[in-house]
C-alpha cells in the first residue's frame, strides 16, 4: 500500500512538471518541485508513523505526532505571515 500511495504522488507529480514546463515560468517549475518534495516527504512519513501507531497501538506516539505536525505548521504560519 505505501509504495502504490507513492507512485501514485510520483505519475501525478510528473504530470504536474510536464504542465509546468509547457506552459508555465521556470519560476513555476522550481516552486512545484519544492512542493511535490515537501509533500512526498510528508506523505511517506506519516504513512510509516502511522502504520507504526496501528501496529503497536502506541498512544504516546500518536500523541507526539500530532504535537511534532502542529508545531510546524504553527512556524510555517508564523513565516509566510
Amino acid at each position: 500500500m505505501f509504495k502504490k500511495i507513492l507512485i501514485i504522488h510520483l505519475v501525478v507529480s510528473v504530470a504536474y512538471f510536464a504542465i509546468a514546463l509547457l506552459a508555465g515560468t521556470p519560476h513555476h517549475f522550481v516552486s512545484l518541485i519544492a512542493g511535490c518534495s515537501m509533500m512526498g516527504i510528508n506523505l511517506a512519513l506519516v504513512i510509516w508513523t502511522w502504520s507504526k501507531i496501528f501496529r503497536k497501538k502506541s498512544i504516546a506516539l500518536a500523541s507526539s505526532v500530532i504535537v511534532f505536525k502542529y508545531a510546524i505548521l504553527g512556524v510555517f504560519i508564523y513565516l509566510i505571515v
